[in-house]
């Protein structure tokens, strides 16, 4: 519900605005990689709207949902004691799941006539949520974290028009760094330091 209060607001911030309103709405296809354990190689899709508030500068507000299902061989047992020998190991089904909530500043480097060239930064927070099935014993694992602070960059080159005059195609890439979670030996974080680069895709209509 919080996160459709803030789209809310921020569809109603930016249509407060002339008939050339200046606004760009999307959709994202993302495939990124990471170094952690249960992500690894996330493929997502997303959605954003932006508004120009100068001819060289545009705020946006992002949302980006990564995920990845996998499955390996283990014990279902986490936290300070070690395995008993006579554990049991078994197939461990994985399924990792974060969605981003962002917003961003973007600025103009490169206005050509056809193509554009921006770099941008940006905060938000995350959510990320992981669930462990073991195929034997049928045991599960539930880990959602709270919601997670990140920092973003990111760069951008849009092609002015695609198929139609109203519509542009642009290709990126961003880099999120979330903040760690707290250090405890006894525990068990799934997410703890995540660092996340992806490529993105974004088909885009102006209004």
């Amino acid at each position: 519900m919080k996160q459709i209060i803030i789209l809310c607001l921020l569809l109603l911030l930016f249509g407060i605005s002339s008939a050339k309103t200046g606004i760009e709405i999307g959709l994202t296809g993302n495939s990124g990689w990471t170094s952690n354990k249960y992500l690894e190689d996330p493929d997502g899709w997303g959605f954003f709207i932006a508004k120009s508030l100068s001819q060289n500068v545009t705020v946006r507000f992002s949302f980006d949902r990564f995920s990845k299902d996998t499955r390996y061989y283990g014990v279902m047992q986490f936290g300070f004691l070690l395995p008993n020998p006579d554990t049991t190991r078994e197939f461990i089904a994985t399924e990792a799941r974060v969605h981003f909530y962002e917003l961003s500043l973007h600025h103009v480097i490169v206005n050509g006539n056809k193509m554009r060239l921006d770099a941008g930064g940006g905060f938000g927070y995350s959510k990320p949520k992981l669930t462990l099935y073991g195929e034997t014993t049928g045991k599960t694992i539930n880990s959602a974290d709270d919601n997670k602070s990140f920092l973003s960059f990111s760069i951008d080159v849009t092609v002015k028009q695609f198929i139609t005059t109203p519509l542009s195609l642009r290709f990126g890439y961003k880099y999120r760094t979330i903040s760690s979670g707290a250090l405890a030996t006894d525990i068990f974080y799934a997410f703890d330091e995540i660092s996340l680069s992806n490529v993105n895709i974004n088909l885009i209509l102006r209004l």
